[in-house]
């Protein structure tokens, strides 16, 4: 995974940035002070560099992670840890487009992980994880930028004897969901929405292997199928309400409860359960709270699925799911499902 920020440039609204050598930022900062303002005034003239930009580009024998900066960076101290080279620059900050750190898995032959973070007092880690020996790396500065050259390191090398290695490899099964969109009609961090949201993934619908919605509601708390009419319209009920509304990425369905066909989950991402008085946030609903259904994006990436589905009473239910890029600068996308049902219908006396 290849993630590129794009520049961003700081806004000078009546005020100068001035850009020192570190060594003469030391020297103002260790010169003596009477007083504590004046302290502090001299830790001001400090001017941070801000990492702007971070790219990364294949070579020959590894690659390369360019720094676009504000200003030159000092030289950073490098350090091995385990399969880790670090490397921690000073008097720098990360200042990205996206506001978040920069973070790639897996991104070569050899190399595992590639992390740039920052760090406390105005630091900034570069970490260059290999995936069974640590990478050697070759640092060099500029102007308005730093350069890192790495190359996946020899497993084979001999290691320290008094060196004790500890690699811990995992799955992410994919049933963590860090961001709603239902509460505040925007993706937000679940730990910065304030009301109960509970999140049912793509991952679990697909290992439980659901057809329908409600078996797909099974998995959420105080939510109750009360049952539908030969598959025309269902009812569920949230904490006591009956007739929950049931909204399609955050659109209600109207007439879902009447004579509309329920929605297929072949075309689900996740759904999303919003309980409480908070689902006012849609109209006039009972307080009990609501559904969302959020529907499949499409994907920068080509992915093609074929699956089928088989069971008792004749059922069959194949299913297709293709997405991708439709023009060579991936600007447009596209996303098909399609599905095709039977079902011998089971008749009660």
């Amino acid at each position: 995974m290849k993630r590129t920020c794009g520049a961003s440039w700081p806004l000078l609204a009546g005020s100068i940035l001035l850009f020192m050598q570190p060594a003469v930022a030391a020297e103002i900062v260790n010169q003596s002070a009477t007083t504590v303002d004046e302290r502090l005034t001299q830790i001001a003239q400090v001017a941070l560099v801000e990492i702007t930009n971070i790219q990364v580009e294949e070579t020959a024998d590894g690659f390369r992670l360019r720094l676009e900066t504000t200003g030159e960076l000092a030289a950073p101290e490098t350090s091995i840890t385990g399969n880790a080279a670090i490397a921690d620059i000073p008097n720098a900050v990360l200042n990205l487009s996206d506001g978040e750190d920069f973070l790639s898995s897996a991104p070569f032959s050899g190399i595992a992980l590639i992390n740039v973070a920052n760090l406390s007092d105005n630091r900034v880690g570069i970490t260059i994880t290999g995936t069974d020996a640590p990478p050697t790396i070759d640092i060099s500065t500029g102007a308005t930028g730093l350069t890192v050259s790495a190359t996946a390191g020899d497993p084979t090398a001999q290691t320290p004897d008094d060196s004790i290695r500890i690699v811990v490899t995992g799955e992410q099964e994919g049933y963590f969901v860090p961001d709603a969109s239902t509460a505040t009609r925007t993706d937000t961090p679940l730990r910065d929405v304030p009301q109960s949201i509970q999140v049912i993934p793509r991952q679990v619908i697909e290992d439980q292997q659901a057809t329908s919605i409600e078996q797909v509601l099974e998995n959420a708390a105080g939510v109750t199928f009360l049952g539908n009419v030969d598959g025309q319209g269902i009812n569920f009920a949230i904490r006591g309400f009956d007739n929950a509304p049931v909204l399609r990425d955050g659109f209600r369905l109207l007439g879902f409860a009447g004579g509309a066909v329920a929605p297929e989950v072949a075309n689900l991402e996740r759904v999303e359960v919003l309980r409480g008085p908070a689902s006012v946030l849609y109209g006039q609903v009972e307080p009990g709270g609501l559904i969302n259904l959020v529907s499949k994006r499409p994907l920068s990436e080509p992915y093609y699925n074929l699956q089928l589905q088989g069971g008792n009473r004749n059922f069959v239910s194949p299913s297709i799911d293709l997405s991708g890029p439709l023009t060579a600068d991936g600007r447009v996308l596209y996303r098909l499902n399609a599905l095709y049902r039977q079902e011998d219908k089971l008749i009660g006396i």
